[in-house]
């Protein structure tokens, strides 16, 4: 699905992060969709299970800008399940700027197995998550070619991390 400018998700459930692809807000689309995929101006507020937006097997080219997070994870009907705001997982070419990420319950944003991700100019307020952003590889590739630069990171709470490497992963 192709999300309109201004779209906002209010507690909606798309799914654990490595779930179902049925649960997917954005997966590829073939020859369907000309050009890059714009997320824009989005609100995602009280989203739960796994990730407020997901972007998924071989999205390519994705574009999230100015876009707000807020009170992810936290109305979760269903205990045990724990939030990103933004996960991307064997993407290429996505741009995570400009945003503003509150408090979640997980990761602010998650990269597993991405190639040519931009994250910048962004502001990350870990909260009670365990880091602002991860970089980790999947089981089947590698994360490659990914830019953190010029965000800013906030602690309202006691999070473990800033940024994770989760280095043990990488070697093989």
């Amino acid at each position: 699905m192709l999300v309109l400018p201004g779209t906002t998700f209010d507690a909606v459930n798309f799914g654990e992060s490595k779930g179902d692809i049925g649960n997917l807000v954005l997966r590829p689309v073939r020859n369907m969709a000309i050009g890059a995929i714009p997320v824009i101006n989005c609100a995602f507020q009280n989203c739960y299970a796994g990730a407020a937006l997901r972007l998924i097997s071989a999205c390519t080219y994705v574009l999230v800008e100015n876009c707000f997070f807020t009170g992810n994870g936290k109305a979760t009907p269903t205990a045990g399940f724990e939030c990103d705001n933004i996960y991307l997982g064997s993407c290429i070419g996505v741009k995570v700027v400009n945003n503003v990420m509150l408090s979640c319950t997980d990761t602010g944003t998650a990269c597993d197995n991405g190639t040519f991700i931009q994250i910048s100019n962004n502001f990350i307020d870990a909260g009670v998550a365990s880091q602002c952003v991860a970089l980790a590889p999947s089981a089947s590739g590698s994360t490659n070619y990914v830019t953190v630069t010029d965000n800013i990171f906030y602690d309202s709470a006691t999070a473990s991390a800033t940024i994770g490497v989760n280095v043990s992963d990488f070697a093989s």
